[in-house]
């Protein structure tokens, strides 16, 4: 009984991470298909008011027929509206899709109910089942409108029909409801995998296989963001950190010794720095850490050495004797700053605290160029 309660909740905790994560992914094409279900249905229904009389002898438009085609136009027009918004919010973008969802899912209830007294029900099965598919909708979203649809259409068949008609109608009700449960479940899941996959395929592009912490190409990315849209008020340290005498440790106890140290300065470094910090491999054994939104100088300095004694630790327990690591440092106080001069200032710092000996740091201001 555990395990099934258990499964549950962990599937239950995996959607609301995917809607939680690719929620921006996730209303742009919500938004795409809403617009390209509008014009596919407008088109199918030209084509319908074309063939039908063709094929069923004295077949004539009924008002829920003409109805639909200018009722999706409108909704085209308003999805298109909210799509052509700079930055449409996800609730705007759900709402978007649910009218589209409704507005299909009732003109079909309308025209498979009133068809005839003695015509059984051709749209609304499959058009239950594809909801789920064409839309990426949490279900209980999703099935709001499609269970509405199912009952208003049940309760007008049974209101205009042969009790022997509605009756099948009803029953195929029930089994496209069960149906596009199974369906949706399905699309669901496999959506789940494709995004948990590609977020891990994502981390592994952005991180170090060996640190764990990012690489440089993804750490300079991130800091050249935070500081572009920070403007000329950036407030930050950046800190350039090398550990001294590193080869040594390889040339003596060799490589895989070597490499254990390094996961184990990445430790020390996700541990010392805040989550929302800039933690990256500059490379070999140098790391760079951008400390954002910095206050007090007399912490930087507390930081700097609680980073040294954690370093020079994690190298005790490994190897046996401690390690010394050099810090150079940047303070910038409310100003614009480049990337590229940062980083050339923290590493002439780098350079100033390791002629000064080893396990030093040394922090200065930022000078503007």
């Amino acid at each position: 009984m555990r395990r099934p309660l258990q499964q549950a909740l962990l599937a239950l905790s995996r959607h609301g991470r995917y809607y939680r994560e690719a929620c921006r992914e996730i209303a742009a094409r919500n938004l795409r298909l809403s617009e390209a279900a509008c014009l596919l249905t407008c088109g199918l229904l030209l084509f319908f008011y074309a063939v039908t009389p063709l094929i069923v002898r004295g077949w004539r438009p009924k008002p829920q027929h003409l109805a639909f085609l200018p009722a999706m136009l409108l909704v085209y027009a308003l999805v298109r509206l909210v799509r052509r918004m700079r930055r449409p919010s996800q609730a705007l973008s759900a709402a978007a899709t649910l009218l589209c969802e409704s507005v299909v899912l009732l003109f079909c209830a309308l025209i498979d109910a009133l068809e005839g007294q003695a015509v059984r029900g051709t749209f609304m099965p499959v058009i239950v089942i594809a909801m789920p598919v064409l839309f990426m909708l949490p279900l209980h979203l999703s099935y709001v409108p499609i269970l509405a649809a199912e009952a208003l259409y049940v309760a007008l068949s049974y209101q205009f029909k042969l009790p022997s008609v509605a009756q099948y109608d009803a029953f195929g009700a029930l089994v496209g409801l069960l149906c596009s449960l199974c369906v949706g479940l399905v699309v669901q899941n496999l959506r789940i995998q494709d995004h948990e996959l590609r977020m891990r395929y994502q981390q592994l592009s952005m991180h170090d296989g060996l640190v764990g912490v990012l690489n440089k190409a993804t750490g300079e990315a991130e800091m050249r963001r935070y500081l572009e849209g920070e403007g000329e008020l950036v407030t930050c340290m950046l800190l350039m950190i090398d550990l001294d005498d590193f080869k040594q440790v390889n040339d003596r106890l060799g490589h895989l010794k070597g490499d254990e140290l390094l996961r184990r300065a990445g430790g020390v470094l996700a541990r010392v720095f805040r989550a929302t910090d800039v933690v990256c491999r500059f490379g070999g054994d140098e790391f760079c850490v951008l400390i954002k939104d910095v206050g007090d100088g007399a912490l930087l300095h507390e930081r700097c050495r609680v980073l040294q004694e954690g370093l020079s630790r994690a190298a005790q327990e490994l190897t046996g004797s401690p390690l010394a690591a050099s810090i150079g440092g940047v303070w910038v106080q409310r100003c614009a700053v480049e990337l590229e001069e940062l980083v050339r200032q923290a590493d002439a710092a780098l350079y100033e605290a390791k002629r000064q000996g080893k396990g030093r740091h040394v922090l200065r201001a930022y000078r503007q160029a």
